[in-house]
């Protein structure tokens, strides 16, 4: 039987294919069984073949509903396996799911999973599953040692292989952020990388607050139609009146609104697991609101952010970017999410 060939992003985008929650691409050289797992909870059929970094290999497809990947998920010793897709029905991934899979390449974890096992990926030594070695793999995206010729997500090169960005909200180096100088008694925009912990940044509702922590990381922003959160988008002058120039932001990085239009509700919830609100505004995430557009300068960029005093570890305020009502991180965020180097 001849089989559609796919590309790794059409399987990511599930383009034409009839996907269920778990989804593998094995090595043609490889027989497997219709069921995986010693229990055969899943059953399994072939949709199509796909080549992954010159590897080539049957798309295997389950027909059970599947909320979690556990060490049964697959067939024993399953040293075949080149690629792994999970749904956005997938929430966990259990302790040595894919234990001993040498061969895995790619693997796609959705921002549904929530757990992670430590020992999940232990033996997937073609995987660099984060910015920080010794860490899980972060949510979100794919991750693979080498870079995939058909690659739609974020690596930057290191000398150990491509690293993911990681899922934050940033603003690119040379934003601007309203604050009080201190100097000239006046309130003006300063680049984001010339603030400094202690400077009085303007707030919406709270007047002004304090700099608690500052910090940058680096991103590789790569270019596509897909509106994922770990890119960067612009916000420009001609669709958001109030900017003085456009402002470059990360897609997990929220606008302040109103009201949300259209279906924004529902994709915030989707990403976001819950409806948040600062300082009486929504925040909608820029990756969902339309009126921002995908950055089209690929590459290497420097991002930025910062957390304000606040009496509440976990709360954030609204301030001013280029003009435009965003957010803050909060503090908990700074430290213990974002991944980014204090100074």
């Amino acid at each position: 039987m001849s089989y559609t060939n796919y590309s790794v992003s059409q399987i990511v985008a599930r383009t034409d294919l009839n996907l269920g929650d778990i989804t593998a691409v094995v090595d043609m050289a490889y027989s497997l069984p219709k069921y995986f797992g010693s229990n055969t909870t899943f059953y399994y059929n072939i949709v199509g073949t796909c080549t992954i970094d010159g590897s080539f290999g049957y798309i295997y497809t389950s027909t059970s509903g599947a909320s979690s990947v556990t060490s049964s998920s697959f067939t024993p010793n399953m040293g075949r396996l080149l690629g792994l897709f999970l749904s956005n029905n997938v929430t966990s991934i259990g302790a040595n799911a894919c234990q001993g899979t040498a061969n895995l390449k790619v693997i796609q974890i959705p921002n549904s999973v929530t757990s992670i096992d430590s020992t999940a990926f232990t033996g997937c030594t073609r995987l660099k599953p984060s910015a920080v070695p010794s860490v899980t793999p972060y949510q979100g995206t794919l991750y693979t040692l080498t870079s995939p010729s058909d690659t739609i997500i974020n690596f930057f090169s290191t000398a150990n292989g491509f690293y993911l960005n990681q899922i934050i909200l940033c603003f690119k180096e040379g934003s601007k952020i309203l604050y009080y100088n201190s100097e000239t008694n006046q309130e003006q925009y300063i680049e984001i990388e010339k603030l400094k912990r202690g400077d009085l940044v303007k707030t919406l509702l709270h007047g002004y607050k304090k700099i608690e922590h500052i910090g940058n990381s680096k991103m590789y922003n790569n270019v596509n139609d897909i509106r994922s959160v770990d890119k960067l988008y612009k916000c420009s002058k001609t669709e958001y009146p109030e900017l003085f120039e456009d402002l470059i932001i990360t897609g997990a990085h929220s606008i302040l609104v109103n009201d949300f239009k259209d279906n924004e509700k529902e994709k915030t919830l989707e990403l976001l697991s819950d409806i948040y609100v600062t300082d009486k505004k929504y925040r909608l995430p820029a990756c969902i609101d339309k009126r921002a557009q995908i950055y089209e300068v690929e590459g290497q960029h420097t991002i930025w952010h910062f957390s304000l005093e606040h009496e509440n570890y976990y709360m954030n305020y609204g301030v001013f970017a280029n003009g435009l009502l965003v957010e803050t991180a909060s503090n908990r965020m700074m430290l213990e999410c974002s991944g980014l180097n204090i100074v």
